[in-house]
Order: C-alpha cells, then structure tokens, then sequence
C-alpha cells in the first residue's frame, strides 16, 4: 500500500507537485483500484450511503460513506466498524482515502457479515503535526455517530476502531484513555511508537511522539479494549520495530492483545498478497469485531 508507506516528506513534495488543482499522484493510480484479497457472500448487494458530512471546518466538509447490509431494518442497531486510513498524503487528493477500493471492499465485507461500515477522510495531511487534525476530525465522526446513530442503524454502545498504517497514531486516546462505546481495536500494520520513525530521520516533534504514540501511555486496565494487532513480516522496519515495542509493553503489562503475523506479507497485505494468509487473517478480524 505504497499510500499510506509514503513517508512526510515525499506527501510534501507530492503535495507541492499538485498544488494548482486536485489530482492523483502516480502512485495512487494503483493503490485506488485494489481491493482485499477475500470475497465473502453478501458484498456485492452492501446497501451504500455516500458522501454524507460528518464536518465542517476550514472551508470545506470532511465525508464519510456507510455501509450496511441490504436487508437491514429500520429498528436495527448494529455494531459499526470504523476504518481509519494512514498517512501523510497530499491534501489535494482527487481520490479520497474512503473512496480506494480497500476500503470499499472493507466496508462490504462487515456489512456482510452483519455489520455497519464506516469509511471516512481525515485531515493527514503533509505533516506529522497534521495528527492534532485528524484527531479532532476522528472526534468529530463519534460524536456526529453517537448523534446519528438510529440514522445509519448503529448501535453507539458498540463500535469498532480498525486503523491502517499511519492511521494507527489515531488509536492512542481509544487505548489510553478507554471509552465504553469502543469495545475493540484493530491494528493492520499500523504505527504503534513514532520513535523508530523520528530515528529514522522523520521530523517529529517531542510533543507529536508522546501524544500519538499508543506505546508511550498503556496501562493495564480491565477497562482497556481488546486489541487485534496484524503485523506484516515483510514490512519497513521502521512499521515493525513500532508495533513490536507496543506488543512487547502490552504483554508486560497483561493487557488484552491477538497478535497476528502475516510472515511473506507486506505492507497492505489485504490488497497486496493475495494469498491463504491474508485471507485468513481478515476472516479473523471479522470474527475478532463480532465477538466484542
């Protein structure tokens, strides 16, 4: 998932590239048209409700798509799953994140197995202190869900955080600071300590490191949700020495954690590595959400 493997500082030049109107850099081309690598019964007829906005701030609404099974009833209220894509990208994208077939797919996928999907644009822009922004715009969709919760069929005492990549910053309030609507985790590949990445030369700021770095603010607690972690064995170094550290503090401190390795996948293995593993650990995660 070359997207959201780019590092700040290529979206910065990418951004300066396509600064004069929206547009997709090369390698989005790419990244947009994958989908996961499993198909289950039931995705293809997910009822879809688009581009509906969650906020509005700096000019412009930030958008969310949901999705549900077809059959699903007006009484209903279901578990809802929200996918929380990575960053730092362009800020001019003219193919948002919720728009890629990864997480169209993704969102089919749990309303076929009963769940609600959420697919949402947030502002990671350009910048590790872009994460402040996305931040309050991830506040922003609970509380417009909380809000609107019979609107789309959700139950607001049941949701899911499933991050991607640079997306998983995102989860340090979820995991340091629990709230009992969040009932589970899911980490694919996710960023889990920024440290690995400040070493490796990023520009990140001592404040951005401790605030967004899930690894800095664990404490066991039985309040704290249950985790499902998938690690790519083939991914960047830096990704895997940030989720190891967060695994190895979580397993000191007895917390509620399913690791999952992906050994021969790379980064975005769901859409990349169309193999048994893959498919199986999706399966797996679905399981995992239903459960909690």
């Amino acid at each position: 998932m070359k997207s959201v493997m780019t590092t700040c500082l290529v979206a910065v030049l990418s951004a300066q590239l396509f600064a004069q109107q929206r547009a997709n850099p090369p390698w989005l081309d790419d990244v947009a048209r994958r989908r996961i690598v499993l198909t289950v019964p039931g995705m293809k007829e997910a009822r879809v409700t688009r581009n509906v906005a969650y906020r509005a701030v700096e000019g412009t609404s930030l958008l969310m798509d949901v999705y549900r099974r077809k059959s699903v009833r007006s009484s209903d209220r279901l578990h809802a799953v929200i996918f929380i894509h990575g960053g730092c990208l362009p800020a001019n994208l003219a193919t948002t994140p919720k728009d890629w077939g990864d997480y169209q797919s993704l969102g089919e996928l749990v309303a076929a197995n009963g769940l609600v999907g959420i697919a949402f644009n947030h502002r990671f822009f350009e910048s590790w202190d872009s994460l402040q922004r996305s931040q309050d715009d991830l506040e922003a969709l609970l509380a417009f869900l909380q809000k609107n919760a019979a609107r789309f069929n959700i139950d607001p005492k049941h949701l899911t955080l499933w991050a991607f990549s640079g997306g998983g910053p995102l989860l340090t309030s979820a995991i340091c600071s629990p709230r009992q609507s969040i009932t589970s985790l899911v980490n694919y590949f996710g960023i889990l300590d920024l440290k690995p990445f400040r070493e490796s030369g990023e520009r990140i700021s001592d404040e951005t490191v401790e605030r967004f770095s899930p690894v800095s603010c664990m404490a066991a607690s039985p309040a704290h949700p249950p985790i499902l972690i998938a690690r790519a064995g083939k991914d960047r170094p830096t990704f895997n020495a940030s989720v190891d550290a967060f695994v190895s503090r979580a397993l000191e401190r007895n917390l509620s954690i399913t690791l999952v390795n992906h050994a021969n996948g790379r980064h975005g293995f769901e859409i990349y590595d169309d193999d048994d593993r893959s498919r199986e650990i999706l399966l797996q995660t679905v399981e995992f959400i239903k459960r909690h």
